[in-house]
């Protein structure tokens, strides 16, 4: 554990916030508005000039701030640097939703020191809301505390199911089944930055994310933890940022969502 007091982490926080704020408002601007889109390679999915402006404002604000520390960013890669903080940037979770209008999208970013995650912010340029976390001082939607829900079974509980079901569809799709029979509903919003938001302010008890990178989750994970959720890996072991896969939860269902994992997935997971 890194021995940061609170108001050290306020201020990692409060340059995370501001840099979230000002690549909001470059988002707005976008949004309906995109003229410039292409693949990514690998069919990794969509990126646009919107992604690429609001990274490039989030990476100044952090290196002016903090220009000894490394930066790992979605689209531009890692900005290497010796340091044991690394800021992890996702400036705009959800591409696909946001090019196709869909309203579902926000973006992401946190820091980590030596792999632990310290601060994290989501923000959602549509809504104004932002959704902030420190280390150990609890997680806040606009200020105001949040907490997961405390439904205690599966079979009574709201699930969020996020992958590319194109990809590994003989491994995901038996999980996604399990799932589907074991809890009372699923939804899909094709944003990781959404479903991690509902699962901390108790709207939805569960989240599987398949295959997410650490800038998809890596603020998600202390938002979830720090509203007393809980985060694994498949095999139910603690989340990390190098982590495969994130599954989250209020805490009280972990076990019944690990135990729909099948067993060749996890097989292959780990290849």
């Amino acid at each position: 554990m890194a021995p940061f007091a609170p108001e050290e982490l306020s201020k990692f926080l409060d340059v995370a916030t501001r840099a979230a704020k000002e690549s909001s408002s470059l988002l707005l601007g976008y949004f309906k508005n995109i003229s410039n889109v292409r693949e990514k390679s690998n069919n990794l999915g969509l990126v646009s000039e919107a992604d690429l402006a609001s990274e490039k404002a989030i990476v100044g604000i952090l290196k002016k701030n903090f220009p000894s520390h490394n930066i790992v960013a979605e689209e531009s890669g890692d900005h290497k640097a010796k340091s044991d903080f690394t800021w992890y940037i996702d400036p705009l979770d959800g591409t696909t939703n946001f090019v196709f209008g869909l309203r579902n999208w926000g973006l992401t970013l946190s820091l980590a020191y030596k792999g632990d995650i310290q601060v994290g912010v989501i923000c959602f340029p549509l809504t104004g809301e932002i959704l902030t976390a420190s280390k150990g001082s609890g997680a806040f939607l606009n200020g105001k505390k949040m907490l997961v829900s405390a439904r205690t079974q599966l079979e009574k509980s709201l699930v969020l199911f996020e992958s590319d079901l194109d990809e590994d569809s003989l491994f995901r799709f038996p999980f996604l089944k399990k799932i589907v029979e074991k809890s009372y509903r699923i939804r899909m919003f094709g944003d990781a930055v959404s479903c991690i938001r509902f699962l901390a302010e108790g709207s939805v008890d569960g989240v599987i994310l398949l295959k997410p990178k650490p800038w998809d989750v890596g603020a998600g994970y202390l938002l979830i933890t720090e509203a007393g959720g809980k985060v694994t890996g498949l095999e139910g072991n603690g989340w990390k940022v190098s982590s495969q896969d994130f599954i989250a939860s209020n805490g009280k269902i972990h076990s019944e969502i690990i135990g729909c994992v099948p067993e060749n997935y996890r097989e292959t997971s780990k290849h």
